[in-house]
């Protein structure tokens, strides 16, 4: 897929994007197998891969149109989820640094532009049982999973907008790991054009 030369896995220590996994018994990076992981037909990873290379969404998956009202509520409904998490994963001071307010703020802030690849995400319904790849995800620049407890990775300075295929590959590694696959992916999929 993005054609790394591979790091090996060690034990307990956290496996970075390019570290060897396997996909069906072939070998790949992690982030690749994040990736083909990700879409549940051939085609899906078809259209995924276009997304990442484009931007470009297919007509019949393209999202709805969005009232203000439909998107404060979904903001709400996103809102919700963070606080909830912070208060199931913080041990320590439970005043929650983030606030609705901040959350709309990045929404018109970033545009609702992935910060990795600069192409559009959209707010999904969240009832639904299945992210799209390109819906609108926000993103822990710094992974709550290595410091739950500092105040700053819960904060609006530590979010940003990212399409949910790409926060899925990023799982809990840092932002250079994630530009470094992402630019692999490009350089392994593009076509030149003469």
């Amino acid at each position: 897929m993005c054609h790394v030369v591979l790091t090996p896995k060690y034990g307990g220590v956290r496996a970075r994007l390019d570290s060897q996994a396997k996909y069906k018994g072939s070998p790949c990076c992690l982030g690749c197998k994040r990736f083909i992981s990700f879409a549940k037909t051939k085609k899906e990873r078809g259209y995924i891969t276009t997304y990442l290379l484009t931007g470009h969404i297919p007509s019949h998956d393209l999202p709805p149109t969005l009232s203000v009202q439909e998107v404060l509520r979904r903001l709400k409904a996103r809102y919700h989820q963070i606080r909830s998490r912070y208060n199931h994963k913080v041990t320590e001071n439970k005043n929650c640094p983030l606030t609705l307010n901040d959350l709309i703020r990045i929404y018109i802030k970033q545009d609702q532009l992935c910060q990795i690849t600069g192409f559009r995400c959209y707010l999904h319904d969240t009832s639904l049982p299945r992210q799209p790849y390109w819906a609108l995800s926000l993103d822990h620049i710094v992974p709550v999973s290595h410091q739950l407890n500092n105040h700053y990775v819960w904060s609006a300075d530590n979010l940003q907008v990212m399409s949910t295929i790409l926060n899925s590959i990023k799982g809990d590694a840092n932002d250079v790991e994630i530009v470094d696959w992402y630019k692999r992916f490009l350089a392994a999929n593009m076509v030149l054009i003469d």
